[in-house]
């Protein structure tokens, strides 16, 4: 039932050198990184990382670990060709959807309060999903002691932590570069405004109409008010208005 595993929100871009958002270079909004490549990648750089903790020993090998060097190297190919898995989920829709993910990891250890259903002097009752049918919610029975091993393998080991930030976000720099990665998103956003300004002309000088004029009453002029980006809730004010 073990299955050490590392979430990661990894954002859609980053600073350049020069303090410039850069976008993913190929693709789109939806699209950061082919996750068959990193299978790859996070495969080689785990197995090697571990290999050099093996070579120091950093370690505690267990009694069955190959005694060999030929048994070991036959071991560690074998570590190659299992399926790794690296799942990716769709990108956050705003800033209130990042906030409850976190949530879920910074103040909660293994299982809610909520799915408890039921605690006698022997067994514990507790919901959980089944995600290999149908992600149904079905309920689990195991004893106290059965229970209390599996919540002690959430228990993180000594000097790890829940959450850590790297990148602009990392603590030493991230007052800078996030005021830094706030004008550049500003820019890129007044890139696209121009952008979709000029195409707008274009369209214009080809069909010979004027786009900002509006389709109902046919006098009226309409004016952009907001632009928004991919992976960006409309403004407040959007939902208070009347279609």
């Amino acid at each position: 039932m073990l299955h050490p595993h590392v979430h990661c929100i990894v954002p859609s871009g980053g600073l350049t050198s020069d303090g410039k958002w850069q976008l993913p270079k190929r693709g789109n909004d939806r699209f950061l990184y082919p996750v068959a490549a990193l299978r790859k990648v996070f495969t080689a750089f785990f197995l090697r990382q571990m290999r050099l903790s093996l070579e120091a020993g950093l370690l505690g090998l267990p009694p069955d670990f190959p005694p060999t060097p030929k048994a070991y190297y036959q071991w560690k190919e074998a570590l190659y060709q299992k399926q790794w898995v690296v799942y990716t989920k769709k990108p956050f829709q705003g800033v209130n959807k990042v906030v409850q993910y976190l949530a879920r990891y910074s103040h909660r250890v293994a299982i809610t309060n909520h799915r408890l259903l039921h605690i006698d002097h022997q067994n514990v009752h507790f919901q959980y999903k089944d995600y290999a049918d149908r992600a149904l919610n079905k309920v689990m029975i195991l004893s106290g002691t059965d229970f209390l091993k599996r919540f002690c393998l959430h228990i993180l080991p000594a000097r790890f932590r829940k959450i850590r930030q790297f990148g602009f976000l990392a603590n030493v720099c991230k007052a800078k570069d996030l005021a830094s990665a706030r004008r550049a998103i500003e820019g890129k956003h007044a890139q696209l405004l121009d952008r979709a300004k000029r195409k707008q002309m274009a369209i214009m000088r080809l069909f010979k109409q004027d786009l900002n004029r509006c389709p109902c009453c046919k006098k009226g002029q309409m004016h952009t008010i907001d632009v928004w980006l991919a992976n960006k809730d409309p403004p407040d004010y959007i939902h208070q208005m009347a279609f």
